[in-house]
């Protein structure tokens, strides 16, 4: 029963009114009669999904409304998915992203295969205030703080204050929200880094439970030394590994996708935490650089200058990248 004033009688109803309405759109979002794949592995089956406050808060049969409904009849419902191996760092500056979008990828990572913002810190706010569309984290790359401490590409070890300055750099990176390490060891300058020094700077971020991501020295022939590499630095500085874009480079290792499989779960059955990712398409691409010896970088770009214009150089350079193709089974570069 009510009563009281026509004013407080006026006000009770609209309450219940707006109570009404609340009840009518209990979610968000609803998206109704679709068949869900939720990415564990169990099979697909057919399912509501009711959004609240940008979480799923039900899957099921769903009666409430939605503020949004969408019928998903045909159609399959899953998470987005998550790409671990981008090179979308200059993502802050491209934020949209729909590239990702458009392919259902809504969190990604970069700072991969070596490289990475310095300032990681600056980074996440960059992405924070232009608004980019997608969940992105970084890695903290092995190439940039090696640049940022040496000055250059050094076929050296670092001294000690330069191994210092590389790990505070890593140590600040994590601090600010770095999930991990990452190597590129075909590239400069990370190619000239031994694993001892690989080794301390895993070390740094095994506190914060960041992982170890490479991008090996050997994807051919020399995979197995490349792999022994990761699980060295996964043993001794105690992180989880991740072996970039696995793959067997070249006809010479074509063909060993199961020993290589099996060499990876021997290393997982000795107890340590190593993952891989892998390309969606048989085809991979890099700079043109990688075709020439390292060592003809050893020093920097106006080493490299020098060599091209000592023709006695040049010439070594051209037949030592001439006898790599054959190396690799093959007779040109096409």
């Amino acid at each position: 029963q009510v009563s009281g004033s026509r004013s407080q009688v006026s006000a009770v109803v609209a309450c219940l009114g707006l109570a009404t309405v609340a009840f009518a759109q209990e979610y968000d979002l609803v998206i109704r009669h679709g068949r869900v794949v939720d990415g564990t592995g169990n099979p697909a089956f057919f399912a509501d999904v009711a959004v609240k406050d940008k979480r799923i808060v039900r899957i099921g049969d769903v009666t409430g409304k939605g503020a949004t409904e969408i019928d998903a009849t045909g159609l399959i419902v899953a998470p987005g998915f998550v790409d671990v191996h981008t090179h979308a760092d200059e993502l802050p500056e491209q934020p949209l992203a729909e590239n990702f979008l458009r392919m259902g990828v809504t969190s990604i990572v970069v700072g991969n295969c070596g490289g990475s913002a310095l300032d990681v810190g600056k980074f996440y706010r960059d992405a924070e205030t232009n608004g980019v569309s997608l969940n992105v984290t970084t890695l903290i790359g092995h190439n940039t703080v090696r640049t940022a401490a040496m000055g250059g590409s050094f076929d050296r070890a670092p001294t000690p204050e330069e191994l210092a300055k590389m790990k505070g750099f890593v140590d600040q990176a994590m601090r600010d929200g770095a999930v991990g390490l990452s190597t590129g060891l075909i590239y400069l300058p990370g190619v000239f880094a031994k694993t001892e020094e690989i080794v301390e700077l895993a070390r740094v971020v095994s506190p914060y439970g960041g992982i170890y991501a490479s991008h090996m020295r050997y994807e051919g022939p020399q995979i197995k030394d490349a792999l022994d590499e990761v699980f060295r630095i996964a043993r001794e500085a105690h992180v989880r590994a991740e072996v970039s874009h696995i793959k067997l480079s070249g006809e010479r290792a074509w063909g060993r996708a199961s020993e290589i499989l099996e060499y990876i779960d021997a290393a997982r059955a000795s107890g340590l935490d190593i993952t891989q990712d892998q390309y969606a398409y048989t085809a991979s691409s890099t700079t043109m650089r990688q075709l020439i010896p390292d060592d003809a970088f050893d020093g920097g770009r106006d080493k490299f200058k020098a060599v091209l214009a000592d023709p006695v150089k040049k010439a070594d350079l051209v037949a030592r990248m001439k006898k790599n193709i054959l190396t690799r089974g093959r007779q040109d570069y096409a």
